[in-house]
C-alpha cells in the first residue's frame, strides 16, 4: 500500500484499532479489528448509488478538509460536505487504513491478488480471432442491482451448481470497475458513493490500484486484479467469514465528458465513439483471456462522465452480439465470439439516472434476451445452437458438463485468443 495514502488520511481514534472510545458508531470487536458495526449504517440514509460510473471527485475535486464538526469543506470552493458523505469518508479511511491491511495479513489469497494486479494497454490485450458462422452469445441479463451483490448471486449459483469447477477455478466471476481515469479509487477517501468508490469500500480492491504507473488510465487500458475479496455488505456491515467471496476485477475508464450532439444522444466526434469501443472490446477481451466465465458489467460511463446511456448500451450489444444481430445473415457474420464467457450480467443501480440507465440497457438487449429465452438448452444458455450448427460456450472445450464448464483461455495459454501472451506496462 502507498504509505502516503495510509498516513495522510488516517483518522484519530481514542479507543484503539477497534473504534470504540467516544465514537458510539463503532465497538471493540476483538479479533475483528477495524470492522464496522451495523449501527454505522443508521447515519447513511441512502444505500450506495452505483448507477453512476464516477463520483464527484472523479470530476476534478481535489479533496476536502474536516471542520471538526462532522462537516467538510471542499478546497477553494467554500462548500461543506454533507454529514452522510463525511461519514462515508471516515468509514472509507478506516477500511483502507485498518480493515484491509488486517484482512490481507490473514488472507494469503487476497494478498496475492492485490500484489498480482497489472495494467495492460489496449494494444497489448490479445484480440479474439474473428470467426463466421458461430451464433454463440453469452447469456445476457439486465438487473437492478449493485455490482457486488450481483456477483454474490452468481457466486452462490456457481458454488451450488458446479462446486468442483468453482473450487478448481474453472468457473470464475469477474466484475467491471468503472474507474476514474486519474485517481485510484476515484473519490473514495472523500466520501463519494459512485460505483468505484463503493467497490473500494467493500473489498480489497483499493490497494491493488495504487501502483504509481496505473494512472492515468487511457482509453482501452485495463487494470486486472484477481481474487479481490468482498468482505462488506452494501450497507457496510462486515460479512461473516464464511459469507465472503472472491471476484476478479477489470478496472477501465470510460470517455470523460465527451462532446455530444444537440440532442445529447450521440457523440459529436468519432474519436469518442472509438474510445468507447476500445473500452468495451478491451474489457471483454481481458475477461475472455483471464478465464472470467461470468462477468458483471454496468452502465459504463453513464454517470458523471456524461456518456449517452442508449449509445453505450448499443455499443455493448454490438461488441458482444455482433453488428447484425437480429438481421438476415447474422449467424454468418465474422466477429469476435466470446466463447469463454458464459454469462454477462448488466447490474445497474440507483435512483433517477440509474433507472434511466436500466431502461436503456433493457431496451437495447430486449431482443437478445427474448431470443435466448426461446432457445432450447439449459438455464445458463451456454450451449446455444441455431439450426443445429452452433458451437457450445467453450468452443471445442466446453461440453456443457460439470467437469469442463466454460473454461476460458488464460494469458499465455496459446488457446482461444489468436494472439501472443499479454505484456504489461
Amino acid at each position: 500500500m502507498n504509505p502516503e495514502e495510509s498516513t495522510d488520511h488516517r483518522p484519530s481514534y481514542r479507543g484503539g484499532r477497534g473504534g470504540g472510545g467516544s465514537n458510539s458508531n463503532y465497538n471493540n470487536r476483538g479479533s475483528n479489528r477495524g470492522y464496522h458495526s451495523s449501527s454505522n449504517t443508521s447515519s447513511q440514509s441512502n444505500a450506495p448509488n452505483t448507477s453512476s460510473s464516477h463520483g464527484d471527485d472523479h470530476s476534478g475535486n481535489r479533496g476536502s478538509s474536516n471542520d471538526g464538526n462532522g462537516r467538510s469543506r471542499g478546497r477553494g470552493r467554500n462548500r461543506f460536505m454533507s454529514p452522510a458523505k463525511a461519514e462515508r469518508a471516515r468509514l472509507a479511511r478506516e477500511t483502507i487504513n485498518t480493515t484491509i491491511p488486517h484482512i490481507l495479513q490473514h488472507t494469503p489469497r487476497a494478498k496475492a491478488g492485490v500484489e498480482s494486479a497489472q495494467k495492460y494497454s489496449y494494444s497489448e490485450i490479445p484480440t479474439v480471432t474473428k470467426t463466421g458462422g458461430n451464433p454463440y452469445i453469452p447469456k445476457i441479463s439486465v438487473v437492478y442491482n449493485d455490482t457486488f451483490d450481483a456477483a454474490r448471486d452468481l457466486v452462490g449459483r456457481l458454488k451450488s451448481q458446479f462446486p468442483r469447477d468453482y473450487e478448481a477455478g474453472r468457473v470464475r466471476v469477474g466484475v467491471l470497475n468503472m474507474a476514474s481515469n486519474t485517481n485510484p479509487g476515484g473519490g473514495v477517501l472523500n466520501g463519494s458513493q459512485a460505483q468505484e468508490e463503493t467497490l473500494c469500500r467493500r473489498s480489497t480492491l483499493y490497494p491493488s490500484l495504487l501502483k504509481r504507473h496505473f494512472h492515468p488510465l487511457p482509453a482501452g487500458a485495463a487494470v486486472f486484479t484477481s481474487d479481490v475479496l468482498v468482505f462488506m455488505t452494501q450497507g457496510y456491515e462486515m460479512l461473516k467469514v464464511e459469507d465472503r467471496f472472491y471476484v476478479d476485477v477489470i478496472s477501465m475508464a470510460a470517455p470523460k465528458r465527451p462532446e455530444l450532439t444537440g440532442d445529447k444522444k450521440r457523440y459529436a466526434d468519432q474519436a469518442s465513439y472509438e474510445e468507447l469501443i476500445f473500452g468495451v472490446k478491451g474489457m471483454m477481451r481481458v475477461a475472455q483471456e483471464k478465464g472470467v466465465t461470468h462477468f458483471v458489467a454496468g452502465a459504463f460511463g453513464c454517470g458523471a462522465y456524461g456518456n449517452p446511456n442508449a449509445l453505450v448500451a448499443e455499443c455493448f450489444k454490438r461488441v458482444i452480439c455482433g453488428r447484425r444481430f437480429g438481421s438476415e445473415g447474422w449467424g454468418r457474420e465474422e466477429r469476435e465470439v466470446w466463447s469463454g464467457v458464459r454469462e454477462v450480467v448488466f447490474a445497474i443501480y440507483g435512483e433517477d439516472r440509474g433507472k434511466g440507465n436500466l431502461a436503456a440497457f433493457k431496451e437495447a438487449f430486449g431482443d437478445v434476451m427474448r431470443w435466448q429465452e426461446g432457445q432450447v438448452g439449459d438455464a445458463a444458455s451456454a450451449d446455444v445452437d441455431i439450426d443445429g450448427e452452433g458451437e457450445s460456450a467453450g468452443g471445442s472445450t466446453a461440453q456443457g458438463e460439470a467437469g469442463d464448464v466454460g473454461q476460458g483461455s488464460r494469458f499465455g495459454s496459446g488457446s482461444g485468443s489468436g494472439s501472443e501472451k499479454l505484456s504489461t506496462v
